[in-house]
């Protein structure tokens, strides 16, 4: 990002600044230009670079931000003034590798970077939950996991998800379904003695599943209260997100000059007016809108009483549209509720071109020689630094 003088010497820079061929992308607003990069460069090259085009002592800061965290700041008036189209060449389909275009170019993703990609998620995942994340012992358990997975019959093409006897899901490299660890305890951390890992779809490995053991609730709680109550949030926080929104569309606008409205007193995207809408919908749907299971609305007086019920309904809107409304939504048991959610940032995970590689035999191999070889390397690690203390 770029803040020069005036709003004049900045249009004046960004010319200059558009000349170098690695920048794809200029956006102004004011005095500040923000500069999108075709390759990801240092930070003292970009200023070199910045600096050697620009003809007088017009740009006052620079500094470096990533694309997503300036999508989120708070400038809204940011306006397009120079683009390029970039174009990569498309490397060719690599036999057990996914392509993936990265920072401009086209890169083989396979066995490495899945492993590096699963072994992050349990790190993040250990922190959100405040559990220990000791890696000798989390690998330990995912080299047992990888294990049992390769005792599936060989002769079948496809490595299977079995999360529940019934799923049997082919497992993808990259696709649909990449491998994810599961937890069969909850409670315990991924590296504990006790701990068993299973590696399922990532699309099934959810917060609430079908094998999720109900528990009884200290203080019981309202069904409709609590469900009006999460809609009202999820409606202010997307609503929240669209306001920062850098470059809106005519849509976006509509949707945000009809939240102001309608998020007022007597309006339908209240509080108030969702729990209306849950009481109405919930006449309708006994059974699951996805999988028509058997829906739990809570007690006779429609009281929750216990947590982790996968049958639990859930309001799941039909459409994409920010909304809560009178026939935009249906509901559905909290299972498949997770699973769509899940898949959804999976999908935004998952960006990629495209190719499906199908999870075999022989990528298990190369997983449990990846995991085993991390193995060494940190008990080499651990002993290095026990013989460092010592000393």
């Amino acid at each position: 990002m770029v803040t020069c003088s005036s709003p004049e010497t900045a249009q004046t820079a960004a010319v200059q600044i558009f000349t170098i061929p690695n920048v794809i992308d200029i956006w102004a607003s004011d005095n500040h230009l923000t500069v999108r990069l075709k390759v990801r460069s240092n930070q003292a090259a970009v200023i070199k670079a910045f600096k050697s085009v620009v003809t007088d002592a017009t740009i006052i800061e620079m500094k470096s931000v990533s694309l997503i965290d300036w999508r989120r700041t708070d400038k809204t008036s940011w306006q397009s003034i120079h683009s390029r189209k970039v174009l990569a060449t498309e490397i060719p389909h690599k036999e057990g590798f996914c392509r993936s275009l990265k920072d401009g170019r086209w890169v083989y993703y396979g066995v490495s970077n899945r492993m590096s990609q699963m072994i992050e998620a349990m790190k993040e995942h250990s922190k959100k939950r405040e559990h220990l994340y000791e890696t000798i012992p989390v690998l330990d358990n995912l080299l047992d996991a990888l294990k049992r997975l390769s005792l599936q019959d060989p002769t079948d093409m496809a490595v299977r998800c079995f999360c529940r006897p019934e799923c049997g899901v082919p497992l993808d490299l990259y696709g649909a379904h990449p491998p994810s660890p599961d937890h069969t305890d909850d409670a315990l951390n991924y590296g504990d003695g006790d701990q068993t890992l299973n590696i399922i779809s990532a699309q099934h490995n959810t917060q609430i599943k079908r094998t999720s053991v109900p528990e009884e609730r200290t203080e019981p709680i309202s069904w409709v209260n609590t469900k009006a109550a999460t809609m009202n949030t999820n409606t202010k926080r997307r609503m929240t997100v669209l306001a920062k929104k850098v470059e809106k569309t005519l849509e976006d606008v509509a949707l945000l000059d009809r939240y102001n409205k309608e998020s007022v007193e007597g309006g339908v995207l209240t509080y108030t007016a969702y729990k209306m809408l849950l009481v109405q919908t919930k006449s309708v749907y006994s059974n699951c809108g996805e999988c028509h299971t058997k829906l739990y609305y809570g007690d006779a007086n429609g009281m929750l009483t216990q947590t982790k019920v996968w049958q639990q309904a859930s309001p799941d809107r039909l459409t994409r549209s920010a909304f809560y409304e009178e026939g935009s939504i249906r509901m559905v048991c909290q299972a498949c509720q997770f699973t769509d959610h899940h898949q959804d940032r999976l999908d935004r995970e998952e960006e990629h071109s495209g190719d499906v590689v199908t999870l075999t035999h022989a990528h298990l191999k190369e997983m449990k020689e990846n995991v085993t070889e991390r193995l060494e390397k940190a008990r080499a690690g651990q002993g290095s630094s026990k013989r460092s203390r010592t000393t």
